[in-house]
């Protein structure tokens, strides 16, 4: 199941640059549930680079760009793990924690608009809790799936088209989920599992 949040034909003023403008940031490494679900994708995370050496073949090193970093938490957990992350996202007030309180590269980019060169692609894609934010998830993780190896996705499991959170414009149950990687560029489903409230999954080309 897929369903669509939003009137087709409009905008949502949510999936707008302008509405993250002076926006508080939103500490999901300190939030019970969203701290879980971050630990359980570093966890994935590690996982992928310790199969990403594979002895009769010569590989560019292994790195991660997490697409809608958020203030950071992702990449600092990365980072202990000795993990090369980078990250951006288009909320000013993310930027300032992750660079002064978390320590952490998150740089200033709109990922869904902007032009590909404007980011630096890495083999691993991170697209945590963002695809339901947006016009398009279809062409975006099929924008993902041109320059990353693998996706590691997650977003709600438990929503309808009749209970969700006001700022989404879609939700998926698993099997739809799953969908929107297998038909955008990531035909494998390498994981996909739930912790606390969010579905996450690993896709690969």
């Amino acid at each position: 199941m897929e369903a669509r949040l939003f009137p087709e034909g409009t905008i949502p003023a949510w999936t707008t640059y302008e509405w993250y403008e002076g926006r508080e940031s939103a500490p999901h490494l300190e939030q019970e549930g969203h701290r879980d679900r971050l630990l359980a994708t570093r966890d994935v995370i590690v996982e992928l680079e310790d199969l990403w050496w594979p002895e009769d073949e010569i590989q560019e090193p292994f790195s991660v760009v997490d697409l809608g970093a958020g203030d950071g938490g992702l990449l600092s957990l990365l980072k202990a793990s000795l993990v090369d992350s980078w990250g951006y996202d288009l909320q000013q007030t993310n930027i300032r924690v992750a660079h002064e309180y978390r320590n952490v590269d998150v740089r200033y980019v709109d990922v869904v608009n902007c032009q590909p060169t404007a980011i630096k692609w890495a083999p691993v894609a991170v697209a945590t809790e963002m695809l339901e934010h947006l016009i398009d998830p279809h062409g975006f993780v099929n924008k993902i799936s041109e320059y990353s190896d693998y996706i590691v996705a997650s977003s709600p499991w438990h929503e309808t088209a009749d209970n969700h959170y006001e700022f989404h414009t879609f939700c998926w149950d698993e099997e739809g989920y799953a969908d929107l990687l297998r038909n955008n560029g990531f035909p494998e489903i390498q994981q996909h599992f739930r912790v606390s409230g969010a579905q996450i999954i690993v896709g690969a080309k």
